[in-house]
């Protein structure tokens, strides 16, 4: 296995981005849909969510769940959001930037872990701003100096000034010189005082591969550019044809980078045989004394530590956790929910599993989001155990009937084991009388909030 892959097989995600925040180092990611395997397919339409992870050891990673949604965009049509940026920190709140049906959104929160909302109500980039909509993809932000500028653009690379408030451009959005190789993912990253573009030369659309996907960079003494020479930066994921890929090179695209500690990091993602069960990877960035970078191969990347990463569950998310986001269960059936969500109908004695649920030094309470189409059940309850599905009782919630499969409610609640660490979580129904399908109700997201004393 890839050492440099962060995420366990149970949980997918691409499109990194880095960013240091409060003396640790945080990567955003996108949220491929197809993270539990019952969900198929060949494309990237699904992906409805931005995710969240931060360490300040690179061995153990901690994931902070959703940070916000298709959701939260009232104006968002399409059943996507693609790459982009979040955690952002500007004037004690952090902002994010994301492509909703190629137009460009901005939300803000008071955590880097969220939950943002979006901070206009109507896109920030509309589709007719680049006269080819298609162009307002892939945005991020770099700053020079004290200057915040918005970058994005897909087979043309767009440059414009924020004002400080950051959710408005202080300037129309200008296209600047770009190599002849540049397709996609612009991310500029300021290196020792000069400007590194990087972006993917190339990549698949549909059926077809139009070039060996790599990814490169140019450099420049200006954040305008001009950008013309053109380096690789990382090679190509090489797939071999018993692997089950459809091609012998997969795409690679959409980067972050950060300087953490004194060190440069370069974050990217791997592809899948399917293109949408993608991991996110982090790995040493090293500049050469001439300004050069050191290329990375991902097929032999040993990560930054050479060791498989540990992965534990922020149990006090700020937004949510997907239910989908399970590493186990069992009675537990998915069913779609409003657009690409889903939830999980759940008979009596199922359960989801979450492994290295990490609960700190304790918690008080807990939020969870369910809906009960079934009006005639006899002590429908979801509990909350450690360690297994019998194991010592967290809290236990009463569900009542909402009205329809979609009809969901929050439920809250105290802890009634006032434990803290770091143990398995399992999440498991009761009741009688449930559906022909001996459902009793449906299980969306949850939360818990942490031990104030």
């Amino acid at each position: 296995m890839n050492n440099a892959i962060l995420t366990p097989d149970y949980l997918f995600n691409a499109d990194p981005t880095l960013h240091v925040i409060g003396g640790r180092l945080w990567l955003f990611a996108t949220h491929d849909q197809t993270s539990v395997l019952f969900i198929k397919g060949d494309d990237c339409s699904n992906m409805y969510d931005y995710q969240a992870m931060s360490t300040d050891d690179f061995r153990t990673w901690v994931h902070h769940g959703s940070i916000f949604s298709i959701h939260d965009v009232a104006w968002a049509k399409g059943n996507a959001v693609w790459d982009g940026d979040a955690g952002i920190e500007a004037d004690g709140k952090f902002y994010a930037y994301a492509p909703f049906d190629f137009q460009i959104g901005v939300l803000v929160s008071d955590h880097p872990a969220g939950p943002y909302r979006d901070a206009l109500g109507h896109p920030l980039i509309h589709r007719d701003e680049t006269n080819q909509g298609f162009m307002a993809v892939s945005p991020s932000v770099v700053f020079d100096g004290q200057t915040p500028y918005l970058v994005y653009g897909w087979g043309k690379l767009y440059i414009a000034k924020l004002k400080p408030n950051m959710i408005e451009l202080a300037e129309a959005p200008q296209q600047i010189s770009v190599p002849s190789d540049f397709v996609e993912s612009p991310i500029i990253a300021r290196i020792n005082g000069r400007y590194y573009l990087t972006y993917s030369n190339g990549g698949l659309w549909g059926e077809r591969e139009y070039d060996i996907p790599r990814m490169r960079y140019s450099i420049s003494d200006s954040i305008s550019g001009p950008y013309v020479d053109s380096r690789t930066l990382q090679e190509a994921q090489v797939n071999s044809p018993e692997s089950g890929f459809r091609h012998q090179y997969a795409s690679s695209a959409h980067q972050g980078f950060a300087c953490y500690k004194g060190q440069w990091y370069f974050a990217y993602h791997r592809d899948s045989a399917d293109g949408c069960h993608r991991h996110v990877c982090v790995t040493k960035l090293n500049v050469h004394e001439d300004g050069t970078l050191a290329v990375v191969d991902p097929n032999t990347d040993p990560g930054v530590t050479g060791k498989p990463a540990v992965l534990l569950l922020d149990a006090f998310a700020p937004y949510k956790r997907e239910a989908e986001e399970f590493h186990d269960r069992s009675g537990a059936a998915e069913e779609q929910g409003i657009r690409q969500d889903y939830h999980f109908k759940m008979r009596d004695g199922g359960f989801l599993r979450f492994n290295n649920m990490d609960f700190g030094a304790g918690a008080d309470g807990y939020r969870i989001e369910v809906s009960c189409e079934n009006r005639n059940l006899t002590g429908p309850t979801v509990e909350f155990h450690l360690g297994a599905a019998d194991g010592p009782l967290l809290a236990a919630c009463p569900v009542e009937f909402t009205g329809g499969t979609t009809d969901y409610v929050i439920k809250s609640g105290e802890i009634l084991t006032r434990i803290g660490g770091v143990h398995d979580l399992y999440i498991v129904a009761h009741g009688n009388g449930g559906d022909t399908d001996a459902s009793l109700f449906n299980i969306n997201w949850f939360t818990f909030t942490r031990n104030s004393g």
